[in-house]
């Protein structure tokens, strides 16, 4: 059973597709949690009118961690997969992630690819970057099965942003597995509310998560015999 989980905050206007694109999916989706995180906007609304093929849940505004830690908690799936509001899957992301999940890995992730959104005007569209395609450790490229994400544990609730960065950094450091697939299988909207082009913040989270895990891996290091 396949579970995808989809924090939303803010996204009315592009969260129609992503659902779309899981929707579309070659690979039957058993389940859609919608977590909206305190949106202002009719992302609520968008998700009602799914009906009962999607979940919603409601929260405070809390951050895409405490987002997706929640849709995890209300999901039924062994299998796990994450998507962003703004983002999109093409139709075989699952069918190529779960065809290299062996039994001996704990999870896949495979290629992302960037594209600008279309509402952007186009000198703001000239002035931003789009990172080449490649294999990214990102949860929308990302299936896992259950146990790992109850090994590892939750998203870091403290992080705004870089929570991705230290869970696979305990991800690491307890040895598990991971497939990864070159192909691409998720397609990153870069668009003017991106969490990413706000620098001060993002950098700030980057470095807390990099604090926290070197902290961790003190406290947790070889002890003498």
């Amino acid at each position: 059973m396949i579970s995808v989980v989809i924090p939303c905050f803010n996204a009315a206007k592009y969260l129609g597709a992503a659902l779309e694109s899981v929707l579309a999916q070659t690979v039957a989706v058993d389940e859609i949690v919608v977590v909206d995180d305190g949106s202002t906007d009719d992302s609520v609304g968008v998700v009602a009118a799914y009906g009962d093929r999607v979940r919603l849940l409601v929260q405070a505004n809390q951050g895409a961690a405490v987002a997706r830690n929640a849709g995890v908690a209300a999901s039924r799936g062994d299998l796990i997969a994450f998507l962003d509001a703004d983002d999109l899957w093409l139709p075989q992301t699952l069918s190529t992630l779960s065809a290299v999940l062996t039994p001996a890995m704990d999870a896949a992730v495979g290629m992302v690819e960037h594209f600008i959104s279309d509402d952007l005007d186009d000198a703001d569209a000239a002035r931003r970057e789009r990172p080449p395609v490649r294999v990214a450790r990102m949860t929308g490229a990302l299936l896992l099965r259950r146990p790992l994400f109850d090994t590892v544990g939750e998203f870091d609730a403290t992080l705004r942003m870089g929570e991705m960065m230290d869970w696979f950094a305990r991800f690491d450091a307890a040895g598990h597995t991971i497939a990864e697939c070159h192909t691409v299988v998720m397609r990153r909207r870069i668009h003017a509310a991106n969490t990413v082009y706000q620098r001060d913040r993002t950098q700030a989270s980057y470095l807390a998560a990099l604090r926290q895990n070197i902290a961790r891996r003190r406290t947790s290091g070889p002890t003498s015999a």
